[in-house]
């Protein structure tokens, strides 16, 4: 396997483990015991960063939406809360109030009126009051008014029987399994008065939950209790508006295979926990008016409504004061009233454009194409001030093109992960070129040391060893010594053999001497047939005997030149050590040579030691 090859397998493991990261995140604890546990409160961190990186999102896209005029939220705002207040000692206020408006709100033909209030106690001021309101809920088809299902268990108070024109019947095509997400799924309720109850099938569900960071960013649009699917608030009113299903004939709602809610010509797609991610709109950019303006005009009192103002509008009543304990913690809001979770829903599905989280597969797929293309432009860069450029533009140019999309096409592309997987990407991209740099800094320096045909090492760096091993002696008055050898005929072998088998007898006597020497001993080919070691730490009689071992080893050995031909191989040597035989690196390697010389003279194949 050469290089490149071995480089690319590097990069795609690199890209699989970064890709990876978003599996391991996002998946179950399992078994893994206190480890899981661990990983899990990483893993609700980063989810609850993700979070925060969609509220950031949408808080930038919502400056450039328009709320739909077709909406108009009557707040009983703080002007409100203080007004009747003073008028009526305390709150609540008469349920003539709300009767009042109603029918001074159906003279314009609204298309519809949700109340986000509940009715639950009878009026305090005059139970004739809780009789008018509830013969006007009665005679208008087009108004709504909420119920609240709670976790209050059965033994504090005893669950109530609703009527069956309450409940909706759900025609659910799709792998979503409303019962498995125990959120919605309630063991009690809080009832209406019972003159409300008899006189209107117009009511929905108010429940609210939050993500696990306290914001609220989604709608359920059933709940589920006592075995029994009920509606939310303005899914009842979407029917009615866009289908004409009245609740007092039965509401029925389908779910295709792809999961998304079916009203009319629109989708509204389903999360796989049955929640809706609804597009969030600024409250300041409806149609917002005080209930008390409302009041007063209904009572001919100065007011700055217009005639005809609610026409055709679909209406929404709702606390907004801070004293009425309504506000929660939205994506573009800190302080966002509750009914507006439920103008917002009416909004997107107006608009078409409720929000779509993309699924775990195109996020794995998301975080394997970002890690690639940081993976190549990696790579071709040369300088690190480059590198770590492109690093930086693609994570801003990643979290741009999120916010892009989640305005253009109402997506949510995940952040936390892909710029995770992008870091570690960058990180390991960066070991891979140091590794790579550090084999390129070792294949030159072999190149530069090594002998190409014996593999070792050369001239030049026997001399740098052997004046290191002479600073060291000097240093530490140790000693060492030096071998040299020649390999005896050796231009016999080139003449008659061939130079191939001269190469190969090079080779073999190379190989041969680093089998018998010790890890710490120095050989090197010191030009033609002669080669060098270099013994640290060595006495004269220690590196002699050595000498001889290996002289001994060679000549005794048969070496194969081909198939048909075994010739015997000897080498003389010469031995020196420093200082005692010398006082510089010339003369020590003079003084060893002279001993190589004495071997040839006294007839080859041994030890030659000069006096």
């Amino acid at each position: 396997m050469n290089a490149n090859n071995k480089l690319i397998i590097k990069i795609l493991v690199i890209l699989l483990l970064s890709a990876g990261i978003l599996l391991f995140a996002l998946g179950s604890k399992n078994s893994l015991g206190k480890f899981g546990e661990f990983f899990d409160n990483i893993k609700n961190f980063l989810n609850v960063v993700e979070f925060k990186s969609f509220d950031t999102r949408q808080r930038i896209a919502a400056g450039g939406k328009q709320a739909s005029k077709d909406i108009v939220v009557i707040e009983l705002d703080e002007r409100t809360y203080s007004a009747f207040t003073a008028q009526m000692g305390e709150w609540p206020v008469s349920r003539s109030v709300y009767a009042d408006i109603i029918e001074y709100i159906e003279k314009d033909s609204p298309k519809a009126i949700g109340i986000d209030l509940m009715f639950i106690n009878s009026d305090k001021f005059d139970r004739k009051n809780d009789l008018r309101l509830a013969q006007v809920l009665n005679d208008n088809d087009n108004v709504f008014t909420s119920i609240n299902f709670d976790y209050v268990t059965p033994e504090n108070r005893t669950p109530v029987k609703l009527p069956d024109y309450y409940k909706i019947n759900v025609e659910n095509f799709s792998k979503v399994n409303f019962a498995h997400n125990q959120r919605i799924v309630y063991p009690n309720c809080r009832t209406l008065i019972p003159e409300i109850m008899k006189s209107t099938a117009n009511v929905g569900n108010i429940n609210i939950i939050n993500d696990m960071d306290g914001v609220l960013r989604i709608l359920y649009p059933f709940v589920i209790y006592d075995n029994v699917y009920y509606p939310h608030l303005s899914l009842s009113m979407a029917l009615y508006i866009y289908e004409n299903q009245l609740a007092k004939n039965g509401l029925n709602v389908k779910i295709d295979n792809s999961s998304n809610i079916l009203i009319a010509n629109k989708k509204i797609p389903l999360r796989d926990d049955s929640g809706i991610l609804l597009n969030w709109y600024k409250k300041d950019n409806y149609k917002r008016v005080s209930f008390l303006d409302v009041y007063n005009a209904a009572n001919n009192k100065p007011s700055n409504l217009e005639k005809g103002f609610f026409k055709d509008k679909i209406i929404y009543v709702g606390a907004t004061a801070m004293a009425l304990y309504d506000i929660k913690s939205a994506p573009v809001d800190s302080f966002m009233p509750g009914v507006y979770l439920h103008v917002t829903f009416m909004n997107n599905l107006i608009d078409d454009n409720f929000m779509q989280k993309t699924p775990l597969i195109a996020d794995i797929a998301i975080c394997f194409l970002l890690c690639a293309l940081l993976a190549v432009l990696s790579l071709r860069a040369k300088k690190q001030f480059v590198d770590i450029s492109l690093f930086l533009l693609l994570v801003v140019a990643y979290i741009a093109f999120s916010e892009w999309v989640m305005g253009k096409y109402n997506l949510w592309l995940p952040l936390v992960y892909p710029i995770l997987a992008i870091v570690v990407t960058f990180i390991a991209m960066y070991i891979v070129k140091y590794n790579l740099k550090v084999r390129d800094f070792e294949y030159t320096y072999k190149l530069a040391t090594t002998d190409g045909l014996t593999e070792l090492y050369n001239h030049r760096f026997f001399q740098e060893q052997l004046a290191l091993q002479i600073q060291s002696s000097n240093r530490y008055g140790n000693e060492f010594s030096l071998i040299i050898l020649d390999i005896d005929f050796f231009k016999k072998f080139n003449d008659k053999y061939g130079h191939q088998a001269g190469d190969a007898v090079l080779r073999y006597v190379a190989q041969s001497i680093k089998k018998n020497v010790r890890s710490t001993d120095i050989v090197c080919r010191y030009g033609g047939e002669e080669m060098t070691i270099i013994l640290p730490n060595t006495s004269k009689d220690f590196a002699i005997a050595l000498a001889q071992k290996i002289c001994d080893k060679i000549g005794t050995s048969d070496f194969r030149i081909n198939a048909n031909t075994v010739v015997n191989v000897t080498i003389s040597l010469g031995v020196a050590t420093y200082p005692v035989d010398a006082k510089t690196q010339n003369d020590l390697i003079k003084f060893a040579d002279t001993g190589l010389y004495i071997a040839k003279e006294s007839g080859r194949n041994r030890v030659g030691v000069a006096q």
